[in-house]
């Protein structure tokens, strides 16, 4: 394959075992560099010299799905599934943002500033209601600004709001 150089690595039973290198990955629309969930997997995949297989296996998924991730199959507006990018980001030793494209997220309402912060802490709703006091209904309905959180609940995800700025 053209992307790709083959390294000797080592022999096994009198075989010569190769591991293959890639050359960096572009894409490019318009002149500027392309940025999705897929290719950023692919990147930190290829970072790390590992092959397609040898990631699901460190993130306990299957191939098939790091394959429609990196193929952008899955439609991300919202990032990736936090469970998913948790997996990935602690095999890729990548932040979960990066991982599941949080960062790109929009914040322009509190309640869509309390969603990037949750997936930017890699906490499913059930998991931010604990940390938060609060039922998980609540969190969802903050989160699609149905509801208003109250000026005492204001204090506490101010903090939990901070991993924005310093994240």
């Amino acid at each position: 394959m053209p992307n790709e150089i083959s390294k000797r690595v080592g022999q096994s039973y009198g075989k010569v075992i190769t591991k293959r290198e890639h050359t960096p990955l572009i894409h490019k629309v318009y002149g500027h560099e392309k940025d999705t969930p897929g290719i950023r997997l692919r990147k930190a995949r290829l970072e790390r010299n590992l092959f397609l297989r040898e990631l699901a296996e460190l993130a306990r998924l299957t191939p098939e799905t790091i394959r429609n991730i990196e193929k952008d199959v899955y439609e991300c507006k919202t990032g990736l599934k936090v469970t998913t990018a948790k997996k990935l980001a602690k095999a890729l030793d990548k932040p979960i943002w990066y991982v599941g494209f949080y960062d790109k997220l929009t914040e322009k309402t509190l309640g869509q500033k309390l969603k990037k912060a949750r997936l930017y802490h890699g906490h499913t709703l059930v998991e931010a209601a604990k940390y938060l006091g609060v039922d998980e209904k609540t969190i969802r309905k903050w989160e699609k600004d149905k509801k208003s959180p109250r000026s005492d609940m204001l204090k506490r995800l101010k903090k939990y709001l901070e991993i924005l700025i310093t994240g």
